[in-house]
């Protein structure tokens, strides 16, 4: 039974690996290569591609001493994007994927591999992710104490203060091993490569940009002079191949950090979005949300109103903690003349 049971994890194991293998092969984002290859397509990613079973969380990156010998032999950098960037993930999640998961990585390249070269990706900015969950007390408990040791260090979040860890743990381990950190902004869709507009689900901005764009999002409690930190993701692979070719080359022992970003060079202003009623002050926008939905639900109020507009100002409050919840915050964001930070939602 218990052999029964070893070969169908490994059996599913393999599906998925397959499954993913073949998710990527088809996707629209290697249509050119499709073009240029034609029937021999599959062949050409197929030997491009490589696909191992394996897990950042794991001791050895859940790998055997024998395939871990072998890609070994194989590999010349490693690149290391792997993440978990859920703003409110437990405590002891985002360690075990963003911190130890880095340290078993560089652990990897130290003791395996003869690399020139080790890339590790870190996102500056991320809008939290929605996740749905079933929250236990243990769960509240590991996610609470991820925000008070972030914030006890600086940091906004777990997912910063865990990847900013990630970053001085890989430093301490490199070793004579070239190390090149690499630090996007927001991360959006392709400016050119392989076709404008490309990226894969909504992710970052997306669910913001879709809501506006559907005129569920007329308006928001934001600074008109903020600036919106994107960057294209062609422009971010553009710039980890430059950096592993530069540091790789040159095999030079050291570390080597790069901001891909767009504010200091072509900065996008939130009051270039033309179309959408920006506020600055939470009277003005209440005031407004306030008018929008007396009109919308043929409500009329005087001055001795006051039940209506003490109800219609609830709804405002309901509506602008619901917008900021369902773009993935546990709180709504106000703006200020540094720029976005966090509040404490309103009451």
């Amino acid at each position: 039974m218990a052999f029964l049971s070893l070969y169908s994890h490994l059996l599913f194991l393999l599906n998925t690996l397959m499954e993913g293998l073949q998710m990527i092969i088809d996707s629209e984002l290697f249509e050119w290569l499709k073009q240029r290859h034609g029937k021999h397509y599959q062949d050409f990613m197929l030997r491009k591609l490589v696909p191992v079973v394996g897990s950042m969380c794991e001791s050895n990156l859940g790998m055997d001493a024998n395939l871990m010998s072998e890609i070994a032999e194989e590999v010349d950098a490693i690149i290391n994007s792997a993440v978990n960037t859920n703003f409110k993930e437990r405590f002891d999640v985002s360690l075990n994927t963003n911190t130890l998961g880095a340290h078993r990585l560089m652990d990897f390249a130290n003791n395996y591999c003869k690399i020139s070269e080790f890339s590790y990706i870190y996102q500056l900015i991320a809008l939290y992710s929605k996740v749905a969950f079933e929250e236990n007390l243990e769960d509240q408990k590991m996610r609470e104490l991820g925000f008070e040791r972030a914030r006890t260090h600086g940091w906004h979040n777990t997912y910063e203060f865990s990847k900013a860890m990630g970053e001085m743990v890989i430093n301490s381990m490199r070793g004579d091993i070239p190390l090149v950190i690499i630090r996007p902004s927001i991360i959006e869709s392709t400016l050119e490569d392989p076709f404008p507009g490309w990226i894969q689900g909504n992710r970052m901005l997306d669910t913001m940009i879709l809501s506006y764009g559907k005129g569920n999002l007329p308006s928001l409690l934001l600074n008109p002079e903020v600036v919106v930190n994107v960057i294209p993701i062609d422009m971010i692979v553009n710039a980890i191949i430059a950096a592993m070719a530069k540091h790789g080359i040159a095999g030079k022992p050291g570390i080597k950090v790069y901001h891909v970003a767009s504010a200091a060079v072509n900065p996008l202003l939130l009051k270039s979005i033309k179309e959408m009623k920006l506020f600055s002050s939470m009277d003005y926008f209440f005031s407004h949300i306030q008018t929008e939905i007396a009109q919308q639900r043929r409500f009329t109020i005087s001055g001795s109103n006051s039940n209506a507009s003490q109800r219609l100002r609830r709804i405002a409050k309901r509506y602008w903690n619901m917008l900021w919840t369902s773009l993935g915050h546990t709180s709504p964001i106000r703006s200020s003349e540094q720029g976005l930070t966090i509040s404490t939602p309103i009451t």
